[in-house]
């Protein structure tokens, strides 16, 4: 059966020209579903409509599985994918074709990052984790070189998509390892990093080293005047304050989150820490309408958003909860 296989791969592979043979070699370096734009830089295209012009006749060969949709997405089965590999190998040119899946994806990251501040973070989200599988195996590869800081540049929108799709345990692993071995550097991807590895600590209530990562970020922006990542680094540190008890501290912080919010015209990043100073206020027995509309501004802006934990959050602490927008 192994060489009736190879055999009919072998029959496939001859009848392509040469340049389909090396676009379908390189396209072995995908670990799963991708989209045209990765391939247009695996296959360094001259544009995306030649990759999918490639693409569609490697389909037609039966070589390459298509999804269709707004943006379609292609896969080589196991059994091509190990075929393209060898042919990549045997060519020596693996290390080149990684490089620039690798590439790709990291700019993706750095594309991303600031949408991931704001309305732009739901759509960030479902662009990744299309493509999760790729990403991971960038910031993976990245890491065991000791690239650190073009895997920090992926770490702040991953650690969002592991945290919301619940991978708190595979998103910890990863940033813990980069954080401890990248050194202290002050620069903002570190700052990022950090950030967003303190958001999934606290949810693995690991709470004394979210609020060390936390301060670290918090001192990092500062250093380097990023006012919007100090404003949503502030955030975190306010909401781990508030859930180990230290709500005096939490409000200093939150209050000053807002503050830089305002002034700096962050909307989408008041969103917390409004909702934060109300649920407060709240828990100390001030159910008047001043906290009722804080809380229901922070709805509205986690509304605005499509950041369904936010609104969910906000609407447990308004009075009389029931009422949805």
């Amino acid at each position: 059966m192994h060489r009736s296989l190879q055999g009919s791969l072998d029959w496939s592979y001859d009848l392509l020209s040469p340049d389909d043979r090396d676009g379908f070699n390189r396209l072995g370096v995908f670990e799963g579903p991708f989209l045209a734009a990765a391939a247009t830089a695996v296959l360094d295209a001259e544009s995306e409509i030649a990759a999918v012009d490639a693409l569609r006749r490697l389909a037609g060969a039966s070589l390459l599985q298509v999804f269709p949709g707004e943006d379609s997405r292609y896969r080589l089965l196991e059994t091509m994918r190990l075929y393209t590999r060898a042919h990549l190998s045997d060519a020596g040119a693996w290390d080149d074709v990684v490089q620039c899946h690798d590439r790709y994806y990291r700019d993706r990251c750095g594309e991303l990052r600031d949408t991931v501040f704001g309305t732009g973070r739901t759509a960030a989200r479902v662009a990744i984790e299309a493509e999760l599988a790729e990403y991971e195996a960038a910031f993976d590869r990245l890491t065991t070189a000791e690239r650190f800081d073009e895997a920090l540049e992926m770490a702040w929108p991953l650690g969002h998509v592991w945290l919301f799709s619940g991978k708190l345990d595979q998103g910890i692993n990863r940033l813990e390892g980069l954080i401890d071995r990248s050194g202290g550097s002050e620069t903002r991807s570190r700052a990022d990093t950090l950030t967003a590895a303190s958001f999934l600590l606290m949810y693995a209530n690991r709470y004394d080293q979210a609020i060390g990562w936390a301060d670290e970020a918090a001192a990092i922006y500062r250093k380097i005047g990023d006012e919007q990542g100090l404003a949503y680094a502030l955030a975190r540190r306010g909401h781990l304050a508030f859930s180990v008890g230290d709500v005096p501290t939490a409000l200093e912080l939150l209050q000053e989150s807002l503050e830089i919010c305002g002034r700096i015209g962050y909307e989408e990043g008041a969103a917390w820490p409004l909702t934060l100073i109300g649920q407060a206020r709240l828990w100390a027995g001030d159910e008047s309408d001043e906290v009722r509309e804080m809380l229901e501004e922070g709805r509205r802006r986690f509304v605005a958003m499509g950041d369904t934990f936010g609104r969910m959050h906000a609407n447990m602490f308004i009075p009389n909860v029931g009422e949805q927008p």
